[in-house]
């Protein structure tokens, strides 16, 4: 099997879209709040209270920068360990009952490559990993399994990924591995703010290619 495999159709990605500690991260490349007309939403899921001070980032990569290597899936020809970076979100509105964080990359789709929900209000911060987090509820990725789908760019592509946090004024109470839809229909209308951090991540010849 090789890469282009991760080309799934659109009719998939569109689902997709329609598809840890509770103490601070050590400190890491800061970031500042994004405008929310620059925010990539999930449909519907507009923030009530935009504007705020939510801010999203990472230990191991910078805004806008090359997200680490072993975020690339293992399979499919390609040879990562599928580690999700660690994130620490700061500046939770009022009123926030619970988190939600998903990960989405243009490759293929875009296509939901991770999403979990449920993050109690006082955790602000995951830890990196390639197993789900001991908090909050994986739901169901785009290839219907609930782990990170880690990016598999070809060769000469250079990917953009991005993490968003949601802060809810409720908790979804979905079952593990719930269908995307299900997941967005449960938090219409409670999403009070959003922030989102973006990198990249490029193709890179396997060792001995």
């Amino acid at each position: 099997m090789n890469r282009l495999l991760l080309a799934l159709p659109a009719a998939v990605a569109a689902l997709a879209l329609a598809g840890c500690s509770a103490d601070a991260a050590e400190a890491g490349p800061t970031s500042t709040p994004t405008p929310t007309a620059a925010l990539r939403l999930w449909p519907g899921w507009t923030p009530s209270a935009p504007g705020g001070d939510l801010t999203l980032a990472s230990s191991d990569f910078e805004a806008g920068g090359e997200l680490p290597r072993s975020i690339e899936l293992d399979a499919y020809g390609c040879t990562g360990d599928n580690i999700r970076p660690e994130l620490h979100w700061d500046g939770l509105p009022a009123g926030t009952k619970s988190v939600v964080v998903t990960f989405t990359a243009e490759g293929g789709g875009p296509l939901n490559r991770w999403t979990l929900v449920d993050v109690p209000a006082d955790v602000t911060s995951l830890p990196a990993g390639a197993e789900n987090p001991d908090v909050g509820i994986a739901t169901q990725n785009a290839l219907r399994g609930d782990t990170v789908i880690g990016p598999c760019a070809l060769e000469g592509e250079s990917w953009e990924l991005w993490f968003t946090v949601y802060a809810l004024d409720t908790t979804l109470d979905v079952e593990p591995k719930a269908p995307q839809t299900e997941v967005l229909a449960a938090g219409l209308g409670h999403v009070l703010e959003a922030a989102e951090l973006a990198g990249t991540f490029s193709y890179e010849a396997p060792a001995g290619s």
